[in-house]
């Protein structure tokens, strides 16, 4: 195989008010809470699960247990300034995109 084009861990960041996300997806669970909250994206794994209505995946723990997690993690990671660089504040979403990806071509 030839590589066309390829890059290694491609890292997004985004910053979006959960009140605009539920705009976009009306079925999206999540409530604004008075700190950011992080959801994390990594090669088809999604972090917190269960963030839609539709989502339907069984998980050990539930929606209450997520978020209860989520936001003892959140608040910790508010308080040790890591949102400060995103500007990010009470009630954002902050998005992260990890993935890789290749080009490739076969040998003719």
């Amino acid at each position: 195989m030839i590589i066309e084009e390829g890059r290694e861990n491609i890292h997004v960041e985004n910053v979006e008010s959960i009140s605009s996300v539920k705009q976009r997806i009306p079925d999206f669970e999540i409530q604004e809470m008075p700190f950011p909250i992080i959801m994390i994206w990594e090669r088809g794994y999604v972090f917190p699960s269960r963030t839609r209505k539709s989502d339907t995946r069984n998980t050990r723990n539930t929606k209450e247990e997520i978020m209860g997690d989520l936001a003892q993690g959140s608040k910790r990671m508010q308080k040790d300034g890591y949102f400060d660089k995103l500007g990010a504040k009470g009630g954002d979403l902050v998005s992260f995109l990890t993935m890789r990806y290749l080009v490739l071509q076969k040998p003719q």
